[in-house]
């Protein structure tokens, strides 16, 4: 039969406290944090197909990504977590 390939990786990101907007508010302050993806999957040896499963912000976290001073400080969050099934095939 055809041999088959084991894919997968982890990936661990990390941020400092940062400003998140350009007055320097202490309001504003996105603390730190680490965000954690990985991906795990199968293909074939001729790269002709693959299904990943694939995993963003596993950790979860809450990041604030930019504030506007409206009335109050109003925050624009990331992402949060996702997880996707990824099926690919190549004709």
């Amino acid at each position: 039969g055809s041999r088959m390939l084991l894919l997968g990786g982890v990936t661990m990101s990390f941020s400092d406290d940062y400003f998140t907007d350009g007055a320097l508010t202490p309001s504003a302050v996105q603390d730190s944090y680490e965000r954690w993806d990985a991906n795990i999957g199968i293909a074939d040896s001729e790269d002709t197909w693959s299904v990943m499963l694939i995993g963003r912000n596993l950790s979860d976290e809450m990041v604030n990504n930019l504030t506007q001073p409206l009335i109050a400080d109003v925050g624009y969050p990331g992402i949060p977590r996702t997880v996707t099934l990824q099926a690919t095939y190549k004709f």
